[in-house]
């Protein structure tokens, strides 16, 4: 790669053993790579190569310290920027803004990965068996939530083992096999060409060429990736854009691997027909003029606007009902005067409507 100095210049050659890191490849993943290259345990490893490191117990993809990466530019000889490509900061950064807090937390559009210890709750990391088959590294870009299926084989992405439906966490597996570390299966080669796509879903293909600065087209103009995110945000905010199937609460981010596909396809359908697909979030959505401006969105959204009302906006229904119920339990329980009959007048005013 280039910016990586050669072997031969390395004063500590044995801690490389011919181990460089590959394009798109994750930082975990090239540090198990490179405790294999040694045929050690990569837990005693690092504690001597990287000593009182916190490594497995942290979403080092993501967030790894300062230390961690001065340590493996010093003592692998790594130049600092293909360290920092290692990680996911240029996605996250590419996705939400070069403003985006670096750090733990949850991540726009990315997987996590639910750290408990040195396991993992979560099933944040995506694999595609045949590209495990063919070269023995994880992919950063199977963090990413709207990727869904692999690009270069057009089949699904694993996202559990088939076998016990354990997250795949190979830093708990035997070091260059693809063996579950629950069950013990073998769980990449039984799933082999299982599904052949056509094509992979339309948005993550959109998707994936914004990451590369190209932005989302449009029917006017190209939307710089993270203005889209932060209008979709806002939208699904004010009730005009939801993930269909999604289970309630849960972030899309942890949602299944179909529901993130139907969610990003039509989040890709929402901008290509961008401002034509206007239509049908107004009559979605229920804001006022006055939330809509003071929420500051992004230029692609500003002909919301003149559409809206400039009165404040009614309450969505459901949190109507959710305010009579309130109210109902209230009289219940306090039972001031009169309550029967104004619980009875609350009811058929209700029902009226």
């Amino acid at each position: 790669m280039a910016g990586t100095p050669s072997l031969a210049q390395s004063e500590l050659f044995p801690f490389h053993r011919g181990v460089l890191p590959v394009e798109g490849e994750l930082l975990s993943s090239y540090l198990l790579r490179l405790a294999g290259a040694h045929s050690a345990d990569h837990y005693r490893f690092y504690s001597t190569l990287l000593p009182r490191a916190q490594l497995w117990n942290r979403d080092i993809d993501r967030g790894s310290d300062e230390r961690v990466a001065k340590l493996l530019v010093e003592r692998c000889r790594l130049a600092p920027a293909v360290v920092e490509a290692m990680s996911l900061r240029s996605y996250e950064v590419a996705i939400a803004g070069p403003g985006v807090r670096k750090g733990p937390g949850r991540g726009t559009w990315i997987n996590p990965i639910g750290v408990f210890h040195r396991t993992r709750t979560l099933a944040g990391l995506q694999v595609c068996p045949d590209c495990l088959a063919e070269q023995n590294i994880y992919q950063r870009i199977w963090r990413l939530s709207f990727v869904t299926s692999c690009p270069y084989h057009l089949s699904p992405l694993l996202v559990v083992c088939p076998g016990c439906a354990a997250p795949i966490i190979p830093h708990r597996q035997l070091a260059g096999t693809s063996i579950c570390h629950n069950c013990h299966i073998d769980h990449l080669s039984r799933t082999r060409r299982v599904t052949e796509l056509a094509a992979v879903p339309p948005g993550q293909q959109v998707l994936i060429d914004a990451l590369a600065g190209r932005g989302v087209p449009t029917l006017e103009e190209r939307i710089p990736l993270p203005e889209l995110v932060r209008g979709v945000a806002l939208l699904r905010r004010w009730g005009m854009f939801r993930a269909p199937l999604s289970a309630k609460g849960v972030p899309i981010e942890s949602q299944s691997p179909f529901v993130r596909s139907v969610y990003f396809d039509l989040v890709q359908e929402l901008a290509v027909q961008w401002p034509d697909s206007m239509g049908r979030l107004m009559v979605k959505g229920r804001i006022s003029r006055q939330t809509f401006e003071t929420a500051k969105p992004p230029s692609w959204l500003a002909c919301i606007g003149q559409h809206l009302s400039p009165r404040h906006s009614l309450k969505a229904p459901q949190k109507a009902q959710k305010s009579l119920a309130s109210w109902l339990k209230h009289l219940r329980l306090t039972k001031p005067d009169g309550w029967r009959e104004k619980r009875a007048s609350a009811l058929v005013k209700a029902a009226a409507k």
